[in-house]
């Protein structure tokens, strides 16, 4: 994928493009990993992938074992992947909504603490509701980073 030309069309393309990934959450990945349960949904051995891969039966144990502890190279699971006829596809998309939340949220939690030192410096982490006139100064903080530079989201 090319992508285009400046941040927002960037983030747009990227949308797009990982629109078809699901959003799973952590107790829908089977708790042996991805290749126990499609080698074992396929009726394909460890035996039988070491061979096609051209690697010992161990090593393809050790990837499954891998793989389960999140542990596993890239270029390992395209190897089994391939090996039983599948593809790896691999994505960072947001937890939830688009990188433009993403964003929005980063800078709306930015703004908060920035308005909360302003308002308590001795203590800014302590929890207290914010009042309508700090929550008016929040979303012209949130819409002057929006504007800002992206980097500036980002700095502590």
């Amino acid at each position: 994928m090319i992508l285009p030309k400046g941040r927002g069309r960037q983030r747009e393309a990227i949308r797009a493009e990982t629109r078809a990934f699901p959003r799973m959450k952590p107790q829908a990945v089977p708790r042996a990993g991805w290749i126990r349960a499609i080698r074992d949904a396929l009726g394909i051995s460890q035996s039988q992938i070491a061979a096609r891969v051209g690697v010992s039966r161990a090593t393809v144990q050790q990837w499954e074992r891998s793989e389960a502890r999140r542990r596993i190279t890239v270029h390992s699971l395209d190897q089994v992947a391939s090996a039983m006829g599948c593809t790896v596809a691999l994505a960072i998309v947001p937890k939830v909504g688009t990188l433009d939340d993403v964003r929005r949220r980063q800078a709306r939690a930015k703004a908060i603490a920035i308005v909360k030192k302003e308002d308590a410096p001795e203590d800014p982490d302590a929890v207290t509701d914010l009042t309508a006139a700090q929550l008016r100064r929040v979303d012209r903080i949130v819409a002057r980073l929006l504007r800002g530079s992206p980097r500036r989201l980002w700095k502590p």
